[in-house]
């Protein structure tokens, strides 16, 4: 059983989600960024930053190569991946 743990973030995490592919993991954030996380060796593969409030909510695309974040600022930004 693989556990891996991926620090980064400094807020709250209030939203993950897995893409579809499974390869990549999305976190959301009240410290105002999204990120993406390798699920195979926990590193991180992007900061998404631009929100200017807390990111609450992240969502992938069917095919893995957007993703949505969703933010106390009152806007949605779609990312690629």
């Amino acid at each position: 059983e693989k556990v891996l743990e991926m620090p980064g973030h400094e807020g709250e995490v209030v939203s993950v989600a897995f893409a579809p592919d499974g390869l990549t993991l999305g976190s959301a954030s009240g410290d105002k960024t999204g990120r993406l996380w390798n699920v195979d060796t926990g590193r991180e593969r992007a900061r998404l930053e631009g929100h200017n409030g807390g990111v609450y909510s992240i969502a992938f695309s069917a095919n893995s190569q957007q993703v949505a974040t969703g933010g106390w600022d009152h806007t949605v930004r779609l990312w690629e991946t």
